[in-house]
């Protein structure tokens, strides 16, 4: 993101090699500006039988708790 002018909201990084180095972008209320670090045991699943599964009709990923924060329920995707 450091090479960009993005906006990031709400976003989820996990075991991450480097910081976050967002550059001329900006966030607010991204996983690295509630905490300095995470870890699995911070999310609800990380479990990928989900999105490696089966599809529902019209071939989307079916609804899971797959890599949602356990304590902040606006972090990350949602569906």
């Amino acid at each position: 993101m450091d090479r960009s002018r993005s906006k990031l909201t709400a976003n989820l990084a996990v075991g991450n090699a480097k910081p976050v180095s967002l550059g001329s972008s900006t966030g607010s209320g991204n996983s690295w500006d509630i905490k300095s670090s995470w870890s699995d045991s911070d999310l609800a699943s990380t479990s990928t039988s989900t999105i490696a599964g089966g599809r529902d009709s019209a071939g989307n990923i079916r609804p899971s708790t797959f890599l949602q924060a356990k304590n902040y329920a606006r972090l990350g995707a949602r569906i």
